[in-house]
């Protein structure tokens, strides 16, 4: 009966104080998923609470349909999501009877760019919002005081009913640059933008492999268009539309824990949460992170594999659900693993839809290390996978998103490195506890 409280419900918080109906506790609290009008520390509370609350409680949504369901407080956004959906199916038919006109058109706005810049300093005179902290990254907390998932292509659901789990504050064992315009046209687009033309259980996965090597060994990124299909997409970005209508995401954080939480909105605006694939209410989520298991596994195993070959990669996080909400949501130029937590490799799956960067924003740039004056320019477009190393190679920026822009990250550990980081990481905790 209840589900946690969502960064936009806890906008008022800013001006008012928000406590338990029982003991007046303000910490991790749980708002009342039926009327949101009442907050509790613990579901204890809420019970002890229930005689006297029910008979002001708003019955919007019927209990017994939605006692039975994990996403606490989501049911009443679900037909906004049908909506949502049908919308994009639609555009989605529509997409499919043009596509090849399209493909033949020079016209059309490029999906991906490399840039040339005129300065040395990688920096965007013209982008006043990006902060001059360079190196954060995700939360070094999350990344470490996480368990390390077990590589598996075949992901199936688990037993456990529960879902989005929220592990960051466990400690359960192991966180203007001139346009160079490129055509659609294959002939003219960049080496490391591959086209998926089959469905994914069609195409041998020894050529994407083959791809993510070569690329990742001369550019240190690798992007993939058409992954698994629009069909199987519209499935994965339904149920990540049904987690966030559920209200479990909460703010990103960072490497440090110097920022406050007015800084932490300036350098990163996204909200997030962690699944292990296997929930049983996410089915197409655990399928796509099978499948980009089995490319990572594959290619690190090949012979002739490049620098794909340093690493001994036997897991890899969670998977991350980012959400920007839009209004000008971004994150700074960063590093994902500035202080080799383990990650070696970053892959994000995008779920946009009819996404206009001009008009929508949300610019992934990456600067690889060794590129001197260019720039690598990622549109977040529907059904696209990107790769690139996790380190310091490739500091990169979100830029400031208008439109409400999804995301699925998975980052995979190096096996030595990884052991080394969370031995560390434990030796510090016993010196800070003494």
């Amino acid at each position: 009966m209840s589900g946690r409280i969502s960064r936009a419900q806890a906008a008022s918080v800013v001006v008012s104080t928000i406590e338990c109906a029982i003991c007046g506790c303000t910490d991790k609290l749980l708002r009342c998923s039926r009327c949101k009008s009442v907050v509790y520390c613990n579901k204890e509370h809420q019970k002890l609470d229930w005689k006297r609350h029910r008979v002001h409680c708003r019955k919007s949504i019927d209990y017994e349909d939605h006692s039975s369901s994990c996403f606490s407080g989501g049911l009443s956004n679900l037909s906004h999501n049908i909506e949502e959906i049908e919308r994009i199916q639609e555009s989605t038919r529509k997409h499919q009877k043009t596509n090849l006109a399209k493909n033949r058109s020079n016209s059309t706005p490029n999906e991906f760019s490399i840039e040339t810049t005129t300065t040395t300093t990688g920096k965007s005179k013209k982008s006043g919002w990006t902060s001059p902290i360079l190196f954060e990254g995700s939360a070094e907390d999350t990344i470490l005081g996480a368990r390390a998932e077990s590589l598996n292509p075949t992901l199936g659901p688990s037993d456990s009913e529960e879902i989005f789990t929220d592990n960051s504050h466990h400690q359960n064992g192991m966180k203007t640059f001139p346009e160079v315009s490129l055509s659609r046209d294959d002939d003219f687009l960049p080496p490391f933008l591959h086209r998926n033309r089959n469905n994914f259980e069609e195409f041998i996965i020894d050529d994407i492999c083959r791809n993510v090597i070569r690329d990742m060994n001369k550019y240190g990124v690798c992007v993939v268009d058409d992954f698994l299909g629009a069909d199987k997409c519209l499935t994965v970005l339904d149920e990540v539309l049904n987690m966030y209508s559920a209200g479990v995401f909460k703010d990103g954080q960072l490497v440090s824990n110097k920022a406050g939480a007015k800084d932490l909105k300036t350098i990163r605006g996204d909200q997030i949460t962690w699944l292990d694939g296997k929930e049983k209410q996410c089915p197409n989520i655990g399928m796509l992170i099978s499948q980009v298991d089995a490319i990572v596994m594959r290619a690190n195993k090949m012979d002739d594999n490049g620098k794909m070959g340093n690493y001994n990669i036997n897991g890899r996080t969670k998977a991350m659900v980012a959400c920007y909400p839009g209004y000008g949501s971004h994150y700074v130029k960063h590093v994902d693993n500035p202080n080799r937590d383990g990650r070696c490799i970053t892959a994000i799956y995008y779920l946009n839809k009819d996404w206009d960067i001009k008009k929508n924003g949300g610019l992934l740039r990456i600067f690889p290390e060794g590129w001197r004056d260019q720039v690598a320019d990622i549109q977040p477009l529907f059904d696209r996978l990107l790769f690139f190393w996790s380190d310091r190679r490739n500091p990169h920026e979100v830029q400031p998103a208008y439109k409400t822009r999804y995301a699925i990250t998975l980052w995979y550990f190096d096996a030595e490195e990884r052991s080394q980081a969370c031995r560390r990481y434990q030796r510090e905790r016993e010196v800070s506890k003494s």
